[in-house]
């Protein structure tokens, strides 16, 4: 830990603000700060840089970290909220003047108790200011340039916040000033490579810290990396994308949603290594259709080769003919012959229900573009025999391409295996039709039998049971 007191990080540059880190820090140093007057303070002083509320270091490792005010964030004057720690001090009887204090402090190892109900602030305060220090790999720096350092006073610790006054009396940290003979003399920033900085840009993509990400490609760019600019698009794309699915406000959730969608688009031209064309695109088409342009969302997802996502997207915009294409080249038979269905492209449907045997749904198709013959056979082989049988004669009396003999004996045939599942005395009336039908079709020995068994299935009515065996003897 180094404290850099009363200093700035490196000589001002020209514009700088005196008292700041005005060298940009490079790819794998960040700067970390407790609030948003704080974060626009070293967004200010070191321009390009990487800096993190402490509330988005999570997951994050760096090489070197610089502390931006913890201690004046914090309030500094406030004695009350460091009360505590110093109690710590004074019961441990530790006094920077006494050299020996530190191994007394080490060896005593006096615990600091804290409560959350009356210490709840400080505890918070400790937990992130241990989350910052753990980012670094290698160095942690605490810039703190409001605060002064005599080094001379032996209690000036004491004009302090006891935190600092405690590590350096167990040497922890080195405390430095504009006038201190510690203080290095070359700057805390470490200049990074345009490939450093595209390096450290893609692994925050993969970790999906897209506005660090898209900072650091920015620096790329800076320095001469041509494709950097692509990634700076695709970084600023995801992090709309990704910043909309968290709002409740309809109409900024939109806006970014258009926004990630268009940029989206544009970067399937270039075919990154990190985001192909056919990637590109369904994001592209995934930003529409959120933001409820699904004809627009079809568009692209049918040419990123995403045909199911096309074709559910035409459906939602009400295009069913599209929708039931798309579904068909997809090879989603049955949704195609719903969306035909709602198109009234009714012998398209047919034949997506029969490919998939769907019989009884194909016959009602056929039936309805006037394909009774057709409905007919559907019916069939759904042992739907009624509406076959139906179907059939349909087909006999209306269908000029259908030869009349032909279904009047399919319409016979499936009304016999009707009355032969109906049984008892339902079954009469279906024997009577099969013999009319057969009839029809000139087939007088299975009308014939149709009622005769017609007839006996109605022999408790000796008039109709008569007049059946009646057409019986005619057609024998």
């Amino acid at each position: 830990l180094q404290l850099l007191s009363n200093a700035p990080v490196s000589a001002p540059a020209a514009g700088s603000q005196q008292g700041s880190p005005s060298t940009l820090f490079g790819a794998q140093q960040a700067i970390v700060v407790w609030s948003e007057e704080a974060y626009t303070d070293a967004t200010n002083g070191v321009p390009g840089s990487t800096v993190l509320r402490i509330s988005d270091t999570k997951g994050l490792e760096f090489q070197d970290v610089l502390l931006w005010k913890p201690f004046t964030t914090m309030g500094k004057d406030d004695i009350s909220l460091w009360k505590h720690i110093y109690q710590y001090i004074h019961e441990g009887g530790l006094r920077i003047s006494n050299p020996e204090d530190a191994t007394i402090a080490k060896q005593r190892r006096l615990k600091l108790r804290l409560e959350v109900g009356r210490d709840g602030v400080l505890l918070q305060w400790l937990r992130s200011l241990y989350v910052a220090i753990t980012r670094a790999r290698r160095r942690v720096w605490i810039f703190e340039p409001e605060l002064t350092w005599d080094e001379t006073d032996s209690d000036a610790w004491f004009a302090l916040p006891p935190l600092i006054g405690l590590w350096k009396l167990l040497g922890l940290v080195l405390v430095v000033s504009a006038t201190s003979q510690s203080m290095p003399q070359s700057t805390f920033g470490q200049q990074s490579s345009a490939g450093e900085w595209m390096q450290q840009g893609l692994q925050l993509l993969d970790q999906e810290r897209f506005a660090l990400a898209k900072d650091a490609f920015a620096n790329a760019a800076a320095r001469g990396r041509s494709d950097a600019f692509r990634y700076v698009d695709l970084a600023q794309a995801r992090d709309k994308q990704s910043r909309a699915r968290d709002l409740v406000d309809l109409q900024v959730r939109q806006t970014l949603l258009l926004d990630a969608g268009m940029m989206f688009e544009q970067l399937a031209a270039h075919n990154l290594p990190e985001l192909r064309r056919e990637h590109a695109l369904s994001q592209s088409a995934a930003c529409f259709a959120e933001c409820g342009r699904f004809a627009r969302a079809a568009k692209l997802f049918e040419r990123a080769g995403c045909l199911r996502d096309a074709a559910e997207c035409s459906r939602e915009a009400g295009d069913y003919i599209e929708s039931a294409r798309l579904f068909k080249l997809a090879g989603m038979l049955l949704d195609a012959a719903t969306c035909f269905e709602k198109s009234d492209e009714w012998m398209d449907a047919a034949a997506c229900y029969a490919t998939c045997r769907k019989w009884a749904e194909a016959g009602r198709c056929y039936n309805n573009c006037g394909e009774s013959g057709k409905a007919g056979k559907s019916f069939e082989m759904a042992n739907e025999w009624l509406q076959a049988s139906a179907a059939y004669v349909f087909a006999a009396e209306n269908c000029a391409n259908e030869s009349p003999e032909a279904m009047w004996s399919r319409a016979a045939d499936c009304s016999a295996k009707a009355a032969e599942e109906a049984g008892g005395m339902d079954c009469q009336s279906l024997w009577h039709e099969a013999g009319d039908f057969y009839k029809n079709a000139r087939r007088f020995e299975n009308a014939a039998q149709s009622y005769e068994r017609a007839a006996s299935a109605s022999a408790g009515d000796l008039e109709i049971c008569s007049a059946r065996w009646l057409k019986a003897g005619h057609c024998f």
